[in-house]
């Protein structure tokens, strides 16, 4: 206290106690007085530091928005067409159409063979209604089993060029004074 320069000696024990009181405790990890009054007090120190609990906000706010930019739709209609993943043996994805939400990511579904089954939204894929067919733009090429020569019949006398150029194998200059 005899360091503190200014003011009375009231006001110097009312500020080392507030000090105290805003301090936390090592074993609690909170400070007295937020034990009793259930929220922070504010001091100058708060002053240097603004509340970080708006601009913590912001950033969520900005993350959900590009988030929410490239999110799949998760969310079914009634009597609309899905696969539902299975879990036993068999094929991975039964078609089925949904009956009910039974809860808020989760749906109960009719199969095809009338068994009811639940899922949850990300087991869930949607059903086309007619699956297209694929056509190609071009032929295939077929040839006949006449056509197709075995491979013992070719040689590389139907090849003009060899596969690799012929070079001169020379020993290393290391193995010269080498004797076989």
């Amino acid at each position: 206290m005899k360091k503190m320069k200014s003011g009375t000696i009231q006001e110097k024990i009312n500020n080392f106690l507030f000090r105290y009181r805003i301090t936390p405790h090592t074993t609690t990890g909170a400070s007295p007085a937020e034990l009793l009054m259930k929220r922070k007090l504010k001091s100058k120190l708060d002053l240097v530091f603004p509340n970080m609990e708006e601009k913590v906000v912001n950033k969520q706010n900005i993350q959900k928005h590009y988030k929410d930019k490239t999110a799949k739709e998760r969310d079914f209609d009634l009597e609309s067409k899905v696969y539902a993943k299975n879990f036993c043996s068999g094929d991975k994805w039964l078609p089925g159409y949904i009956t009910e939400k039974s809860g808020p990511l989760s749906y109960r579904i009719r199969l095809s063979d009338d068994n009811i089954i639940r899922r949850h939204v990300d087991h869930l894929r949607p059903r086309q209604t007619a699956d297209p067919v694929i056509t190609p733009d071009f032929e295939i090429e077929t040839s006949t089993p006449s056509e197709i020569k075995p491979l013992e019949e070719t040689t590389q006398s139907e090849t003009t060029e060899p596969r690799y150029p012929k070079r001169q194998k020379r020993e290393p200059a290391y193995l010269k004074d080498y004797v076989r």
